[in-house]
């Protein structure tokens, strides 16, 4: 069972499980990685997804989700 965390509190390269409600609509970059907006009470944070992963973004602005053990990105602890 995982541990759920604020957004706030998330430390580069460590591996969390956080709720948070979807504050965007899911975007394409340039370079076929899906992002989206999401937050929290504390903070706010972006996803982004390739490859696989891509297929599970599948949620609105509005919903409110589970992340479940993402790791935080090592360049910045507000990219899940």
């Amino acid at each position: 069972m995982a541990t759920f965390i604020s957004v706030a509190d998330a430390k580069p390269k460590e591996e969390i499980s956080v709720r948070v409600k979807v504050i965007s609509d899911v975007r394409f970059t340039d370079r076929d990685i899906l992002k989206c907006r999401v937050g929290d009470e504390s903070a706010i944070a972006e996803i982004m997804a390739w490859g696989n992963e891509k297929e599970k973004m599948k949620f609105k602005k509005g919903d409110v989700i589970e992340v479940v053990n993402v790791v935080v990105s090592e360049k910045s602890p507000r990219y899940l």
